[in-house]
């Protein structure tokens, strides 16, 4: 499929300020990090009415906070509430240590991620629930919680990955879902709108890295002045999801993400090859995971486009116990934002139910 890039000028994206829920428990977690000796805080967000059997991790994708997984629950548009009576779960989700009303952290990669904010919030969810739980990840969150559950660590100031490491964060994970999520962001359509933006933008690389914190509008504008093109156009194309619901998709789900991690991103497109910070490829080390996955892509999506993703992610994980699923005729996001399209992602609970 060809997306014609160049023909939509940037909109304005009316992004809203950050307010959580009122009936969300939102529990800080503050701890040093590792490498840079900062201190942080990232978020755990505890859905009302959690008195269910199971017990669910979400992390966001890139860009994202909470809101993704319950963007409109007055509508009915709420994955995470979805997931909550389906799969009798108890549902937290994770607000990064940059978005939400989280401690600010400009210094933040892919890797302190996926080494730190992903197992703590792990931690805390495994000792609150008292057993194992499911950990799902959308896009970035598939990405990183691959990556965490690899055994990423640090080995003096650089990362490195241990078994035993993998092993224990497993040993708290009764199973992995992934929406989306490649690991090697190799696309073979030259015309893919990511690829696109990382050819154009690899320039201005010099004023990302003086961003710091990348809200969206300013992550919208790089690539309108790379471009001029809209590269939000992609994330859905479902009819079912309304011009309400994409405004809600923009304003309220959208807040930021640090530098190291946009030009991160950006390098792993144009090398074709997602690495650590020092040079370690992401997939490499996926055989580590032995635990249950169920990975889900759609076939219109052009940032995990599914023979791509099967090759580079899916078949690199290591455990013998997993299912890919394709649906056709969805993009990145369509899945969660409408009531019908929720019901898609079904096959994944009935999978853990196996279990």
């Amino acid at each position: 499929m060809k997306y014609l890039l160049f023909i939509t000028l940037f909109v304005s994206m009316n992004v809203e300020s950050y307010v959580p829920r009122a009936d969300w428990k939102t529990n800080k977690s503050c701890h040093k990090d590792l490498r840079t000796n900062d201190n942080y805080c990232f978020e755990i967000i505890e859905l009302k009415n959690n008195n269910g059997s199971n017990a669910v991790l979400l992390l966001p994708g890139l860009l994202h906070n909470a809101h993704i997984f319950d963007l409109d629950p007055e509508n009915n548009i709420s994955l995470a509430r979805y997931i909550q009576k389906t799969f009798n779960a108890n549902v937290y989700i994770l607000n990064y240590r940059f978005v939400g009303s989280a401690t600010p952290s400009q210094k933040t990669n892919l890797d302190d991620l996926a080494r730190e904010d992903i197992p703590n919030a792990i931690d805390y969810v495994f000792n609150k629930e008292k057993k194992k739980i499911f950990l799902i990840g959308h896009s970035q969150g598939g990405i990183t919680g691959n990556l965490s559950l690899s055994g990423i660590d640090l080995c003096g100031k650089a990362s490195c990955f241990h078994k035993e490491t993998a092993q224990l964060r497993q040993s708290k994970v009764k199973a992995f879902g992934i929406f989306a999520g490649n690991n090697k962001l190799h696309f073979l359509d030259k015309d893919n709108p990511l690829l696109t933006a990382a050819k154009m933008s690899k320039h201005l690389a010099p004023v990302i890295k003086k961003l710091d914190i990348i809200d969206i509008e300013s992550f919208s504008q790089i690539f309108q002045k790379a471009g001029q093109f809209n590269i939000w156009s992609s994330l859905t194309i479902s009819n079912l999801v309304t011009p309400e619901t994409r405004q809600h998709l923009f304003g309220r789900s959208f807040q930021s993400t640090t530098s190291p991690i946009l030009l991160q991103f950006l390098d792993g497109v144009l090398s074709k090859d997602l690495k650590t910070q020092n040079g370690i490829s992401f997939p490499s080390q996926s055989k580590n995971i032995k635990i249950p996955v169920f990975h889900q892509v759609y076939s219109e999506d052009p940032f995990a486009m599914p023979k791509e993703t099967k090759q580079d992610t899916f078949d690199a994980i290591g455990s013998t116990n997993k299912k890919f699923s394709i649906i056709e005729n969805l993009s990145h996001e369509d899945f969660l934002l409408h009531p019908k399209l929720h019901q898609l992602t079904k096959p994944m609970f009935i999978f853990f139910n196996s279990l």
